[in-house]
């Protein structure tokens, strides 16, 4: 069986009235406009460097670039990481046959920074070189990353380090504090008052404020990843509500209420206003708060100021609207720590291009046997069901995410832990000393495959947790067939604990002091760009006057680095 279907590009030529070399957008989980109107690393740069095209390429199964699955065999197998990779060489292909041998450079950012990348090292012969930013290739189980690194992370962009000094401290108080006080009527009645709860949905047990705290931290990672200089609505129209902007730097905005040190924290206590409570890894408990009365609590400054900072956090992503009346712990928590996050969804930053054409019928992507693009013929892949497909799959943004983590298994690791020494997070979400086959279970562990939606075939009937297929494809964390390839991530990003570094100190607790470009292979021209104050990949957003200092550095090492790799591939 082979078919074919049509795979949307975007191109602008407006700064090349003859192409010397390319600059191609390799898709990701979003419709391939998001990417045209965010990515403003290639529109700059083509502006100063005439000759360069600029192409964006649309996933496979990504909004208008789905194949019609009415009637296809086994209809969701053909979304892979490799046959993803596989479409973008032939639009190489394709674009050379038009412009000669020209020169091509990959930019990704998120898992398209993970596209870039592999694409480098599994098609060298088609890309010249690669931006891999924000580009958590390290984040797969058999790399073994740190399991608490999202939490770092996020705990950077709260703290001193992204420019709140006690922060995360004082929020790290606020939560056990908000569970002890929460296992009374007359302590839930002060905390719903306190943080504006919808009527009755707080709840009226025990655990109530344990739900609330978790609630409140359920947005920070959201928050850190989307930490930008300029308003956006980068990760919001993603996860969060739509297309309504978080105010510039998010984490200090959150934080903008809980500057000064309120609370005194231990492993074992919190101490506000004299009164302190215990906590025993993810209980708490108190002699004072079971008995205290409504005018107890209130009667308590630092824990009144505590609150209303703590509420003042939540509203930043909870309230971006600044529509609401009252706040619903139940329909304002995007990830609490226990459901996994998508990398990265659609992007819509408010700056628009025009002009940029749109070729809708061309090149042609295959559809085919797997085989052709790596089929997975090792024990842990198991055959799909051999159905027809009787529906259209709806093709949309962030389509193309779900049949590529089922069918390849595609599973980040590096935010499963928080709450046990991240210095932001509580309660823990995990038992003490836990691991990572705690989480996943022996290495070889065979768990269900993903459920194929009504009337669509195609998924794996099992599921390999720990990721075997793409460790081996890609070689885990070995670097030996990489070059030309820049790895650069935000430090206030909670990705960034996946990402590719020359020393895994970059990512320890706490403000970075290092370089800000790192060589990790200088004969093969590959390396790491720091930005300790960058968001998710920063660096490939339009610049803006309130970008840190890195991030116009980190642009003008990109640049240098298209030009070397251009020039040295540039036909004779």
């Amino acid at each position: 069986m082979s078919t074919t279907f049509d795979q949307r590009l975007c191109l602008y030529d407006g700064f090349a009235k003859n192409v010397t070399r390319v600059l191609l957008y390799v898709g990701n989980e979003s419709p391939v406009d998001e990417y045209v109107n965010n990515t403003g690393l290639m529109w700059e740069y083509a502006s100063t460097r005439p000759g360069t095209l600029l192409v964006w390429a649309e996933h496979r199964y990504e909004a208008q670039s789905t194949p019609k699955t009415k009637g296809l065999r086994q209809c969701l197998s053909y979304c892979t990481v490799e046959q993803a990779l596989a479409d973008y060489a032939v639009v190489i292909q394709k674009l050379r046959s038009i412009y000669g041998q020209v020169p091509v450079v990959a930019i990704g950012g998120s898992y398209g920074g993970m596209l870039a990348a592999w694409f480098r090292l599994k098609y060298p012969a088609s890309v010249n070189g690669a931006i891999a930013a924000s580009a958590p290739i390290w984040g797969l189980p058999l790399t073994r990353p740190p399991l608490n690194g999202g939490a770092i992370a996020v705990a950077r962009a709260f703290g001193k380090a992204g420019g709140s000094e006690h922060c995360a401290r004082n929020l790290r108080g606020a939560f056990p504090l908000m569970s002890e006080i929460g296992k009374t009527s007359v302590g839930r009645s002060f905390l719903s008052e306190r943080f504006r709860l919808c009527p009755g949905s707080l709840g009226t047990d025990e655990e109530a404020g344990l739900r609330l705290a978790k609630a409140v931290q359920g947005v920070f990672f959201d928050v850190a990843e989307a930490d930008y200089p300029f308003p956006s609505t980068y990760i919001t129209s993603a996860v969060g509500p739509g297309n309504y902007a978080l105010p510039a730097w998010p984490a200090r905005a959150t934080c903008s209420e809980l500057l000064d040190l309120m609370v005194e924290v231990t492993d074992d206590r919190v101490t506000v206003d004299g009164v302190s409570i215990s906590v025993d890894w993810d209980t708490t408990s108190s002699s004072f708060f079971p008995t205290a009365s409504v005018s107890d609590l209130e009667s308590m400054p630092h824990l009144t100021k505590l609150l209303h900072g703590a509420l003042s956090a939540w509203s930043v992503w909870c309230n971006v609207t600044q529509r609401l009346q009252c706040f619903d712990p139940s329909r304002c928590d995007s990830s609490n720590g226990d459901n996994l996050h998508a990398i990265d969804q659609t992007q819509s930053r408010e700056r628009r291009v025009d002009g940029v054409e749109t070729l809708r019928h061309g090149p042609d992507a295959v559809i085919g046997d797997r085989s052709r693009t790596g089929a997975r013929l090792h024990d842990v892949a198991q055959s799909v069901q051999s159905e027809t497909c009787s529906n259209q799959y709806a093709g949309g943004a962030a389509s193309a995410w779900e049949p590529v983590v089922c069918n390849d298994n595609l599973n980040l690791v590096n935010y499963l832990h928080q709450g046990a020494d991240d210095g932001l997070y509580w309660p823990p979400n995990h038992a003490p000393n836990a691991t990572l086959e705690d989480a996943l279970g022996p290495l070889g562990s065979v768990g269900a495959g993903c459920p194929n939606p009504p009337g669509l075939a195609g998924y794996p009937s099992k599921s390999d947790p720990w990721s075997q297929w793409l460790d081996a494809y890609f070689g885990r964390k070995s670097l030996e067939g990489y070059s030309n390839v820049i790895f650069s991530n935000g430090l206030l990003d909670p990705w960034s604990s996946a990402g590719v570094y020359d020393d895994m100190s970059v990512i320890e607790p706490g403000a970075y002091a290092g370089p800000w470009l790192r060589n990790i292979s200088s004969s093969k021209d590959v390396s790491a760009l720091i930005l300790p104050l960058g968001a998710h990949h920063l660096d490939l957003m339009f610049s803006d006057d309130g970008d840190p200092p890195e991030a116009p550095y980190a642009r003008m090492v990109e640049y240098a680095a298209i030009d070397r790799w251009t020039a040295a591939a540039a036909p004779s």
